[in-house]
């Protein structure tokens, strides 16, 4: 209440939507609407002469009120929305620091806030879809909007449509290497878009391929009597600084059996695999492996009864290495003590004519 003279002024309104002051100088009332309020409101006031001016008797005051009522409408202004962070990785390697040249990355944004958003009682709640028929209200949404660039280039899969939801991939190909892949993100309500958040991420230039010819030795030097002499040109790699390592595969063939149909690096059924390893560990694992390949041999022939030097003197190549007999008129063949071991004829000879030289010296 305000009273000016013998004037009273009363103000009847909800104080959900607005606040009020008044100037007794000029007789004005100022509204002010809330934060985030809109829509109707009523407002009533009223104007009460007191009838305490007349001072005789037996006069007695008749105060006499007057109300008017109308409606303040505030317009609906829609809040941009907002999004606190997004995280960018690798989906195969869970990275955030690079990308595969065969890789899918996922962004996901996180943090969306928006006037209404956590407060459905908020007077404010522009997600309120039982408020769509109030003037310029339109009920928000929770939606995200994705944009994909590569070195710059706006990627193919770039729609500009918001989606609900928070989260996007991209498919990384051979076609990227090297390339920046950049993604925004922007929170959108269904009617505006907030500001975006930006992540990048490298994709990773493959070290160059190592030359067949410089790693295979020959044939011959599988003979578990003689180590293999393993190396390689180094590889190089575009990106400074990478630690390049190296994994090398062998597969233990039968003399007899054709090669591996699958040596590639998801292959099984292989005899030894270095795992991912500097040069010069690899190369030392693998030279050693003569030792391995004699114990090998040596537990091959004791289980054939074949436990000394004259033992192993005395035997013929084919006993070896494997050959033909004839059993009951038809040719049968009859597998060698050390077939497994890859022998030639030849080196089958070697072998036994050095034990015999060995043997009959001493």
């Amino acid at each position: 209440m305000y009273s000016g003279d013998d004037l009273i002024y009363g103000i009847s309104m909800s104080d959900d939507y607005l606040t009020y002051s008044y100037d007794e100088s000029t007789n004005v009332i100022t509204f002010t609407p809330r934060e985030n309020a809109f829509g109707t409101t009523q407002v009533s006031i009223t104007l009460t002469d007191s009838d305490t001016n007349i001072d005789f008797e037996p006069y007695t005051a008749a105060p006499e009120s007057i109300t008017q009522t109308f409606d303040i409408v505030l317009e609906a202004v829609n809040d941009e929305p907002v999004i606190t962070s997004i995280e960018l990785k690798s989906i195969v390697t869970n990275l955030e620091t690079l990308a595969l040249t065969t890789d899918e990355l996922r962004v996901e944004a996180a943090g969306f806030s928006d006037v209404g958003y956590s407060d459905e009682n908020q007077i404010g709640n522009e997600y309120d879809t039982t408020r769509a028929a109030e003037p310029f209200f339109t009920p928000n949404t929770e939606q995200y909007k994705f944009e994909w660039l590569i070195d710059g280039v706006a990627a193919p899969q770039n729609t500009n449509t918001p989606q609900s939801l928070n989260f996007d991939t991209l498919v990384i190909d051979e076609s990227m290497e090297g390339k920046t892949i950049a993604v925004k993100v922007w929170p959108h309500d269904g009617v505006s878009l907030g500001d975006p958040i930006e992540a990048t991420l490298v994709v990773n230039n493959r070290p160059s391929m190592v030359a067949e010819n410089t790693i295979l030795p020959e044939y011959n030097d599988y003979f578990p009597t003689v180590n293999v002499d393993l190396s390689w040109v180094d590889s190089t790699d575009l990106d400074a600084g990478d630690d390049i390592k190296y994994r090398l595969k062998v597969w233990k063939v039968p003399k007899w059996h054709s090669a591996p149909t699958d040596t590639s690096l998801e292959a099984s059924s292989y005899y030894y695999d270095s795992l991912w390893k500097d040069k010069e560990q690899i190369i030392s694992t693998i030279n050693a492996m003569q030792s391995i390949a004699e114990e090998e041999l040596l537990v091959t022939l004791g289980e054939q009864k074949i436990l000394t030097l004259n033992d192993f003197a005395d035997l013929a190549s084919d006993e070896l290495t494997g050959g033909y007999d004839l059993i009951k008129g038809e040719r049968v063949r009859i597998k060698g003590y050390l077939e497994d071991f890859a022998l030639s004829k030849k080196e089958a000879d070697d072998l036994i004519m050095s034990a015999r030289d060995k043997a009959y010296k001493d």
